[in-house]
C-alpha cells in the first residue's frame, strides 16, 4: 500500500515538472518571436491600399476620426481600420535580407497589394504552400507572417464603411418625409401629422441618430422621387432616397453612391413600414 502511495506521489511531481517545463518553453518561444515593427499605430494618419487589378482605397484620419477618402467620401468603420493597423505589431516567424533572395519568387516584384501607412510601404506577396503564412516586403527585409489581413484588403471598399446611417455628431432639427414632417421649435418637437405624439417623435429621432444599417451596398439608380430630408444642428441637409420598402427598406445616399439596407424593426419605427 505504501509503495503505491509513493508511486502516486512520484507521478504527481513528474506531472508538475513536465507542466513547468512546458510553461517555460512557451515563455521562451514567445520571447524569441519578434514583431514586425515598433511603430505606434496612433502616429498613422493616412492609409493607402493599392490593389492589383482592383480599385485603390484611401483613408485619412482627422481629429482622431478615420474617414474613407476614396473611392467613397464617408466615415470609415473604426474596427476595420484598427485591424489594418494591427499589421504593425504582427509576429514575425522569419526574415531575409531582400538583397540575398529573389523577391520575384514570392510575387513581391509586382505585389498583389501595396499597403502604405503614412510613408511606410508594405508589399504583400504570396503564401507559403505548407503553412499558408504570408511573405511581405517591408524596408530592406522579406518577412514571413501570420496574415489574416490580406483577404480584407482585397474585398469591396464598402466593407470598410461605417454602418451607422448618420454621422456620430449629427443632431437632428427636422425631418421631411414625403407626406409629413417633424421639426423642433423652442425645444419642442412638432409634426404636420396629428398621428404622432411628442414622445413618439422623440423615439423616431433617437432611432435615426443611432441607427445601424444591416448592410451597405453600391447605390443603384432607380426612378423615384420619394425622399427623406434630414437637417442637423450644423445646418447640414442629408437626403435619403427611398429605393425600396419591401421586403426591406432601402435608403440611398445618391450623393455618396451608397445605399443602406435597414432592419425591419428600425424600418417600422422610422417609416411606419407595414408588415408584408
Amino acid at each position: 500500500m505504501k509503495i503505491r502511495i509513493w508511486i502516486n506521489v512520484f507521478l504527481f511531481f513528474c506531472i508538475i515538472f513536465l507542466l513547468a517545463n512546458l510553461f517555460l518553453e512557451k515563455k521562451d518561444a514567445e520571447k524569441k518571436i519578434s514583431l514586425l515593427t515598433n511603430i505606434n499605430s496612433d502616429t498613422i494618419d493616412e492609409i493607402y491600399i493599392q490593389r492589383k487589378s482592383l480599385e485603390n482605397i484611401i483613408f485619412k484620419k482627422q481629429n482622431e476620426k478615420w474617414s474613407m477618402d476614396f473611392p467613397f467620401k464617408i466615415t470609415a468603420n473604426a474596427q476595420r481600420i484598427e485591424s489594418i493597423l494591427e499589421i504593425l505589431k504582427v509576429p514575425v516567424y522569419a526574415k531575409f535580407d531582400v538583397d540575398s533572395i529573389d523577391p520575384v519568387q514570392f510575387d513581391l516584384k509586382n505585389p498583389r497589394i501595396l499597403l502604405k501607412l503614412n510613408e511606410r510601404q508594405l508589399l504583400f506577396g504570396t503564401t507559403n504552400p505548407i503553412d499558408q503564412k504570408r511573405y511581405i516586403l517591408f524596408g530592406k527585409n522579406i518577412y514571413i507572417i501570420e496574415d489574416a489581413l490580406y483577404p480584407q484588403l482585397m474585398t469591396n471598399p464598402i466593407f470598410f464603411i461605417d454602418n451607422k446611417v448618420l454621422p456620430n455628431e449629427a443632431r437632428i432639427t427636422s425631418i421631411n418625409y414625403p407626406n409629413y414632417n417633424f421639426k423642433i421649435n423652442d425645444n419642442t418637437w412638432q409634426s404636420t401629422s396629428t398621428k404622432y405624439s411628442v414622445e413618439q417623435i422623440k423615439k423616431i429621432i433617437y432611432k435615426w441618430e443611432s441607427m445601424i444599417a444591416v448592410s451597405i451596398s453600391k447605390y443603384e439608380e432607380i426612378e423615384t422621387k420619394k425622399r427623406i430630408s434630414i437637417k442637423t444642428s450644423s445646418n447640414e441637409q442629408i437626403d435619403f432616397m427611398i429605393l425600396a420598402t419591401h421586403p426591406y427598406l432601402i435608403l440611398g445616399r445618391e450623393d455618396l453612391g451608397i445605399q443602406y439596407n435597414i432592419g425591419n424593426d428600425d424600418a417600422k419605427l422610422i417609416l411606419d413600414k407595414p408588415d408584408p
